[in-house]
């Protein structure tokens, strides 16, 4: 089963580990009542990381080895 969600692809393009969302949020308690700083942070990670990998896939798209091909 392939994955393509951001997790997945960051792990495999960019070799990082994203903090995965249920662990920003405190047991029982949603996104309204959490830190903001701690929110804010987490949402600049996912944003950062979404540009890499769509930079690194950009990229293995662009040459004409793997023109046309999924990598």
């Amino acid at each position: 089963l392939r994955q393509h969600g951001l997790k997945a692809l960051a792990e495999k393009y960019l070799n990082v580990s994203m903090v995965p969302y249920q662990d920003l949020l405190e047991k029982g308690e949603d996104l309204e009542n959490q830190d903001l700083e701690k929110v804010a942070s987490y949402a600049v990670h996912d944003a950062e990381a979404a540009l890499r990998v769509e930079s690194e896939i950009t990229k293995l798209f662009s040459t004409s080895e793997n023109s046309g091909k999924i990598p």
